[in-house]
């Protein structure tokens, strides 16, 4: 035989051939987790966008529907259905902090098919206070009034301002429909709005 001839032998080949299969696989058995976690991360900060909006159209000189320029803005959080994917950008004409209906109206976004809320905490800043869980009929609305910076947390129960009083925070879970991704928009009363795990 000669030996100049050069070239990969049948076992170098199928070794090399399974390597690239083993990588393979590992990239695509992450990939639906990584897109997962970027479809909740995404929505998340939308949503943190849109309480900002309604932080800043609250406290700047912005008319409501009657050319009203003391009306609050809102968030309003329903967690009636079994997946919650909505809520609603609102602007509160009654002055009672509430969303009263959908005269209030501006915007009600839809979350991505493939994600919900799942759970909304009423925190004093370390525990959760009440839990507001799908299917147990539980509302919250959030609302910023010109000149006060500070969030509103109203709830079901008729609590406006809702309890705990000492600086309370709102968090929101938004989770992926496969339930293995989260992400929490937090709402301090203080008027911060942030997202994180």
């Amino acid at each position: 035989m000669n030996s100049t001839m050069k070239g990969f032998t049948i076992v170098e080949l199928i070794v090399s051939v399974a390597i690239f299969a083993v990588m393979t696989a590992l990239v695509v058995a992450k990939y639906g987790s990584f897109n997962q976690n970027t479809l909740v991360t995404n929505v998340a900060y939308d949503m943190a966008l849109s309480i900002r909006t309604a932080q800043t159209y609250g406290l700047s000189v912005k008319s409501d529907t009657s050319n009203n320029f003391s009306s609050a803005y809102g968030i309003h959080f329903d967690m009636t259905s079994s997946k919650p994917n909505k809520f609603i950008f609102f602007t509160d004409t009654g002055k009672t902090g509430k969303y009263t209906g959908s005269t209030e109206d501006i915007t009600t976004y839809t979350l991505n098919q493939s994600t919900y809320i799942s759970k909304i905490c009423l925190s004093d800043g370390t525990n959760c206070v009440t839990n507001f869980l799908p299917s147990s009929s539980s509302i919250i609305d959030v609302t910023y009034r010109r000149p006060n910076p500070d969030a509103v947390f109203c709830t079901t129960a008729n609590n406006c301002p809702a309890t705990p009083s000492i600086q309370p925070t709102v968090l929101v879970t938004i989770t992926s429909s496969d339930g293995t991704n989260n992400q929490v928009v937090y709402i301090r009363k203080n008027g911060q709005i942030s997202v994180g795990n």
